[in-house]
């Protein structure tokens, strides 16, 4: 997986790293998380996805939410979040 964004010099497999050691382990998380400030992105919900039944994105900007909807249902022309996914499945031995 390369660098996410050169300039801010943060890499995505830290990032997801990051999220895959908070929603892993024993802890109970419920059935529902709300992520405030969804943007149009999801690969912060991916290892969230395991957990938890149900995810409910907020934004205020409506066109991102869009965006996740449409990728949600398979649209046309969507970002492909299949490396990410495909990483965080090896983080949890499911890949």
């Amino acid at each position: 997986m390369t660098k996410y964004d050169e300039d801010e010099g943060v890499s995505m497999p830290w990032i997801l790293d990051q999220f895959h050691r908070t929603f892993a382990g024993e802890r109970d998380f419920g059935n529902r998380l709300l992520d405030v400030g969804s943007g149009p992105t999801v690969y912060q919900l991916i290892s969230a996805s395991r957990v938890c039944s149900e995810i409910v994105c907020s934004d205020i900007h409506q066109g991102a939410l869009a965006e996740i909807k449409r990728w949600k249902n398979g649209g046309e022309n969507v970002f492909d979040w299949s490396t990410a996914v495909k990483y965080v499945s090896e983080l949890e031995g499911t890949g």
